[in-house]
């Protein structure tokens, strides 16, 4: 299986989200290792299917990893709605934590929320 940095937890001790770093430490060997791509290939607008090659069992794949490793459930249609990198952090940072992540997303851009991926 893919290997992590050192996990921290993705809330500070005041509530103060920051699972932006910790989750994609999480997140980006997984795709780095189910997909097959360089590390340089992976940035936040990148898609999935276009930009990185992957089929849909790839993503199945994908979704197994990060349920295995995060200990998540990973329900088809949310993965079906992961066009891009960034939408699949979103969709896994809603899947850990759906109340604070819908709530940052509010915060830091109104307009993502028509993206997100619901469970």
């Amino acid at each position: 299986m893919f290997e992590v940095g050192k996990s921290r937890s993705p809330v500070r001790a005041w509530g103060v989200p920051r699972f932006d770093a910790w989750l994609e430490r999480q997140v980006r060997p997984a795709v780095l290792e189910t997909l097959g791509v360089e590390d340089a290939d992976l940035a936040l607008g990148v898609s999935l299917v276009d930009d990185l090659g992957a089929d849909s069992l790839d993503l199945v794949e994908l979704s197994l990893a990060l349920e295995e490793h995060l200990g998540i459930k990973f329900p088809d249609h949310v993965m079906e709605q992961c066009r891009t990198y960034d939408q699949l952090l979103v969709a896994v940072s809603s899947l850990l934590y759906p109340g604070l992540a819908r709530r940052v997303l509010e915060r830091q851009s109104p307009s993502s929320m028509a993206r997100v991926p619901t469970h």
